[in-house]
This record gives C-alpha cells, sequence and structure tokens, in this order.
C-alpha cells in the first residue's frame, strides 16, 4: 500500500524551468481525496498560483521557486482541529516577483504542526470570505530563515471578528521584518528565539499580549514599532554587543502603546537598586555647605564650578565578586545618554573594617576599560565619559574588599559646556539567586539637614525649607518661592524680565532666568512693575519666550544659646506661631475645638 504520493508521478518535472503548477495542483487534489501524504524533492518552479492546503506535506527535500505573482498556499481548515502537518524547505520568489506579495500564505487552520526551512515572505492571513475557515489558532511554527513574517486580515473589517490569529507557538531561527496588522487584535502569539539581524523592523500596528521571547537583537539598527491600539505585548531581547550594553535593548523602541514591555533579559536574573542619584529637581543652594557644596545652581543640566568635585556619591555598599555597577547619565528629554553629557566615574573598595584599599586595575571587569588609572586609592575614568560599567572582579575579593563606594564627579572646567545631564544614577545590579543581598553593611539612607555657611544668594527652595548655618547660630526658612515664565524673549545684556505671574515678589527677593546655554542668570529684584521685572544683574546670554524664571525670599533667624532672661520670650513667641497655626487650622475645618 502507497504511503505517500510523489509530486512526479501526476507529472511535476521538478527540474527547475518547467512550470510545475498544474502538475502539484493535481497531486494535491488526488492526495486530499485518499487522505495521502504528499512528497516532492528537486527544484520547482510555479507561476500559478499553488494550493497546498489540507493535506500532509513532506516538501522539506524541495525547493519551490515562485514566479510573477503567484502564491503558494499553506494550511488546513479552521473548522476542524484535525489539520495534517506540513513542511517545506526552500520557498523563494523569482528575482522578476513582487516583492510586495507573499510567497507563501496560510489560511484557517487549527491545531496544525508546519515547518518552513527558508522562505522569504510567509503571511498568516485570516480571510471572512468563508466564515468557518477565517481564523488560525492553535499552530505550532518551526521556522527557520524568513526574512519577512506578517500576521494580517483581509480588509473586511465588518467581518473583523472571526478574522484571528491567536494562540500560536513559533520557533524561529532568523527573521529581518515581523509585522502584525489588520482588523483584529491578534492576541496570545508566543514566539520563541529569533535572531534579528543588521536593518530590521519589528511592527506591531494590533495585537494584545503577544510575547517575543529569548530574541536577539543585533546590529543596533533595528526598530520595534508599537501603535496605539496594541497593548500589554511583550519583547525580550537576550543579546548585548558588549559588557556595556548588558542591560539595554539596543533598538530604536517607539511605543504608543498601552502596557506594553520591551526589555532586555538581563533584568529577569538581576536586581537592580539605585544605590546613589542625582537631579536638576534637587536643591542646590550656593552657600551649601552639604550635601552638594560647590554645585553650580544651574536649573537645567548638573555641573560643578570646579573640577574634580563629587556630583552624586553612593553610600558603603556590600559586594561580592559579580557584582554589576552602572553609571548612567541622562540628558533634558529623560533618554539614556541622548545629550552630550560627560562626567568622571570613580568606584574605591573598603575592607571588613571599613578601611580604604589601594586597588589594581584588576579589580574590575569591563569591556573596553572605562576604569583605567589608580588616582589617590581609587578607580577611575581617564577621561569625561557620559556612562560606566563596573564588575566587581575577584581579584577584588581576595584583596579584602567588602564594600565600595561610588561617585560620579564634575570634568575639567575647560568642558564645562559639556556637562548637559539633568539626571545621574549610580545602579548596582545583584544575582536574584540571594534576595537578602545589601542587608549587612549598608547605612540607612535618610534626609540629610541642609547647611549653609550664608544666606544663599542663587539656587531655588520649596517654600518652608528650613538650613541652618555651620556654625549653629542662624537657620534660614524660605518664605516666597514662585515658578514663572518668560512671555516675551530676553536678549543678551537685558535687566528687564516680562513674566507670566509675579505673585508676592518683591525688590530684594532671588531671582534665577534660565538661559539657552542652560546655565541660570541669578541676581537680585529691583523693581516689578506690573509684570515686568528689573534684576541686578544683565543676562549673560539670551532666553527664549518660556523660559524658566523663579524666585525665592529667605528670612534669617538667630540661634544664638538663649540666656535665662531670654528663655520665657522664646517660649512665648513658640506659643504665638503655635496659636496662629492652630487659628489657621480652624479656620480651613482642619481642626475643631
Amino acid at each position: 500500500m502507497q504511503d505517500a504520493f510523489d509530486v512526479k508521478d501526476y507529472g511535476a518535472q521538478c527540474d527547475g524551468s518547467t512550470d510545475d503548477t498544474g502538475a502539484i495542483n493535481s497531486a494535491v487534489a488526488a492526495a486530499f481525496a485518499a487522505n495521502k501524504r504528499l512528497y516532492a524533492c528537486g527544484r520547482i518552479r510555479v507561476d500559478g498560483n499553488l494550493n497546498l492546503r489540507r493535506v500532509s506535506l513532506d516538501f522539506e527535500a524541495a525547493e519551490i521557486e515562485v514566479g510573477g505573482s503567484a502564491i503558494v498556499m499553506i494550511g488546513g481548515h479552521a473548522g476542524t482541529s484535525e489539520n495534517k502537518s506540513q513542511s517545506l524547505g526552500r520557498v523563494f520568489r523569482a528575482a522578476d516577483g513582487n516583492a510586495l506579495i507573499p510567497t507563501l500564505r496560510m489560511m484557517g487552520a487549527k491545531n496544525q504542526q508546519i515547518s518552513i526551512r527558508y522562505c522569504n515572505y510567509l503571511q498568516l492571513w485570516a480571510d471572512a470570505t468563508n466564515p468557518s475557515d477565517s481564523s488560525i489558532a492553535y499552530c505550532a511554527f518551526h521556522l527557520g530563515h524568513i526574512e519577512k513574517i506578517e500576521l494580517n486580515t483581509a480588509p473586511v473589517i465588518s467581518q473583523s471578528a472571526i478574522q484571528w490569529i491567536n494562540e500560536n507557538h513559533f520557533s524561529l531561527q532568523r527573521c529581518s521584518y515581523l509585522i502584525f496588522d489588520g482588523s483584529y487584535p491578534h492576541n496570545h502569539n508566543k514566539i520563541a528565539g529569533g535572531s534579528f539581524e543588521g536593518t530590521f523592523s519589528i511592527l506591531f500596528n494590533v495585537g494584545t499580549d503577544n510575547y517575543l521571547l529569548g530574541t536577539r537583537f543585533e546590529g543596533g539598527k533595528g526598530l520595534v514599532s508599537l501603535a496605539a491600539e496594541t497593548q500589554r505585548n511583550i519583547i525580550v531581547n537576550t543579546w548585548d554587543s558588549s559588557t556595556a550594553n548588558f542591560d539595554k535593548v539596543g533598538v530604536n523602541v517607539v511605543d504608543n502603546g498601552f502596557d506594553n514591555v520591551v526589555m532586555d533579559d538581563f533584568a529577569n536574573f538581576r536586581h537592580a537598586e539605585v544605590i546613589a542619584c542625582t537631579n536638576t529637581n534637587d536643591i542646590v543652594l550656593d552657600t551649601m555647605l552639604y550635601p552638594s557644596a560647590g554645585r553650580r545652581c544651574d536649573l537645567l543640566r548638573i555641573a560643578h564650578a570646579q573640577s574634580a568635585r563629587v556630583l552624586v556619591e553612593s553610600e558603603l555598599i556590600d559586594i561580592v565578586e559579580g557584582d554589576i555597577f552602572r553609571l548612567s547619565s541622562f540628558g533634558p528629554t529623560g533618554a539614556l545618554n541622548d545629550e552630550t553629557a560627560r562626567y568622571r566615574p570613580r568606584i574605591e573598595f573598603y575592607d571588613s573594617n571599613q578601611r580604604l584599599i589601594t586597588p589594581s586595575l584588576n579589580f574590575i571587569s569591563t569591556t573596553g576599560g572605562v576604569f583605567s588609572v589608580v588616582v589617590n586609592d581609587g578607580l577611575q575614568a581617564g577621561t569625561n565619559v557620559s556612562s560606566a560599567v563596573a564588575i566587581v572582579a575577584r581579584a577584588a575579593v581576595d584583596a579584602g574588599a567588602v564594600f565600595v563606594r561610588v561617585y560620579w564627579y564634575s570634568n575639567s572646567p575647560s568642558t564645562d559646556s559639556i556637562s548637559n545631564a539633568t539626571d545621574l544614577r549610580i545602579i548596582r545590579y545583584t544575582k536574584n539567586s540571594n534576595p537578602y543581598r545589601g542587608v549587612a553593611g549598608r547605612r540607612p539612607l535618610g534626609k540629610k539637614q541642609l547647611v549653609l555657611t550664608a544666606p544663599p544668594s542663587q539656587g531655588f527652595a520649596p517654600l518652608g525649607l528650613v538650613a541652618v548655618k555651620n556654625d549653629g547660630t542662624e537657620s534660614y526658612t524660605c518664605v516666597l518661592s514662585v515658578r514663572t515664565r518668560l512671555t516675551v524673549a530676553a536678549a543678551l545684556n537685558t535687566t528687564s524680565l516680562v513674566v507670566e505671574t509675579v505673585s508676592g515678589v518683591q525688590p530684594g527677593d532671588i531671582v534665577g532666568v534660565n538661559l539657552n546655554s542652560r546655565s541660570t542668570l541669578w541676581g537680585v529684584v529691583i523693581s516689578v512693575v506690573g509684570t515686568t521685572v528689573e534684576i541686578s544683574t544683565a543676562l549673560s546670554g539670551a532666553a527664549s519666550l518660556g523660559a524658566g524664571v523663579v524666585f525665592n525670599r529667605w528670612i534669617i533667624r538667630s540661634l544664638a544659646a538663649a540666656q535665662p532672661d531670654s528663655v520665657a520670650t522664646d517660649v512665648a513667641g513658640l506659643r504665638e506661631d503655635l496659636n496662629a497655626i492652630l487659628v489657621k487650622l480652624r479656620a480651613a475645618g482642619l481642626m475643631v475645638g
């Protein structure tokens, strides 16, 4: 009894030059009628549409060259879950073919096994022409090198509810273009593997709860785009070009959908913890002694008035071999390293008694050797950088290192113009296998008291902020804090500002203006007429329409040691302040009685 039909028995030449369309269509009809498997080998040429649906196929040893605008159709029938497996070798379109037309089109199938070694364009097509045969679901695809994969629906919007491609599993080796499209939000399709190299695109125009896991993004020229109609799709990259890129997706991601995730798989195996950070929302005052002494009071960037000064530092952090520290800078739009921003990273090692250890370069392992010099018993970069990665090496542990302290330093004043970050972060990555790491040796983080050397004349603080003088004799309280913006552009050297609001602003208040250079010009209010403010200092650069303007006012209170005769007076004053607060609370309905 014959187990399989051979297409050659039905007139197919399989010589690569004869059009075998008619012969193979006849063989398919015969195999379907006899419920037999259809076999083919050699090189097959078809210039017309070839319908291979609903029969068991063994075309693994065949090469099918598709001519003109012909399409090879595969699949089963969506009305049954007993569809037969189909295996194809190489299916490609001839050089004179139309690149916009799929070479292989799969239609209507449930619970089918499909294997394809190579195809330049595979389309899964949900067509509502026959409502009982319009969907593709519960199928398993074993795909080799498929240049383009498209999940789409026929343009029959009224039938879109039955044109679905859901719950399919794909094992993919290589691809350049993956597209989810059509009138239905195809969902719960799972794609495992897949190497996307060079210039590639993954386009989700529709789709919900689809998964691309174990995907390899290589070359850095790819695009992952998720449209507004997409939601909860997850795409995970597993390949990194270098140690420095271990936690980056490495491609351009445009996500306009809802709750989608595009990530590197590193996050699945490491616990990430921000151990130190600073940004332009932090309070920075010119007379500040702690915690940011000497930092420039620019509201749009992080910079220092001198080189080699600390901008952000971690606590003492316990370490084991393999711990990873990433130092990152973020530009004004929030994207990682998206604008020229140069700073100096540094890491110090300490023993179990918190004594500083003189390190060797082999204490850390990183690709590119950013930490290339030993300076004052610490490892640091020999040049200014926008990011750095340090991996704790065995040599550090063998030398007795138990803790590290990690820093971002300011760069050279000659390159101050490239200190353009709005956010500096230091992140530690530890292996998830030990969730209790990081408890021992850590000092609890808490709010630090602002310590000043004198009343501030630069910097912006929130209303009610209290700071103390470093000798303990005075306190400083911010009693006015106003943010506004220019309603008329301000030119270089002007001292007149036209702003949106001047509520509460008075002569003598501190004023700051954000210049186009991203520096902040500080001065004192001379007069206020309407919404025009005269300031004491001419602008050192232009400021555009809409540029930020801030105002602060501080009051000074003596904290000199109280004499016996003054104790009663101080207590009475405190009682009056408390009573005034209680009156306001009652008036606001926040307190009864």
